[in-house]
């Protein structure tokens, strides 16, 4: 009963810094956003080396394409909690972002020289199945290469996208 109340508990909290995530991420990806065609993962990756001191890449690769803002959140959600991870559990030294935008799908890989334990590759995280979740939610697929680097892949299709826009 006390287990089940605490994860109950730690489900309301994670609802809520969800909540605020979605709302500052909504707030980074003003119009304004479209300009760099980065959709934000520049910014946050300055931000995290700014205030970090990690050593951070970013790589973006094929013609770029106006994403959904529902496609944008999702890149930018699943950037945020696989640098958030790197950093937490992996003490990460250099982290790259990899945005790869085909005809069909775009992709983006987030990399990092952490050390992983035993136990953290083997098991989902909150925060790992938030990430496959959103993925799904979008009509994608997420998976995770705990093989070094240990890198955190989102696949996303865009068909029919480019017609509609």
């Amino acid at each position: 009963m006390e287990q089940g109340t605490e994860m109950v508990r730690q489900i309301r909290d994670q609802l809520a810094d969800s909540m605020d995530d979605m709302r500052s991420t909504l707030h980074k990806l003003q119009p304004n956003s479209y300009a760099s065609e980065a959709y934000a993962l520049d910014r946050l990756l300055e931000e995290v080396g700014r205030d970090t001191g990690v050593k951070t890449n970013y790589k973006v690769h094929g013609p770029s394409h106006v994403l959904y803002p529902s496609i944008q959140i999702v890149l930018f959600k699943n950037a945020k909690e696989a640098l958030t991870n790197a950093l937490r559990h992996g003490n990460a030294s250099s982290i790259t972002v990899e945005l790869v935008f085909g005809d069909q799908e775009v992709c983006m890989s987030v990399s990092n020289d952490g050390k992983i334990t035993p136990h953290s590759s083997k098991r989902n995280g909150i925060g790992q199945e938030g990430m496959l979740l959103r993925t799904q939610m979008v009509g994608g697929t997420m998976e995770i290469q705990s093989a070094y680097p240990y890198t955190v892949i989102t696949r996303i299709p865009l068909t029919n996208q480019m017609d509609i826009l």
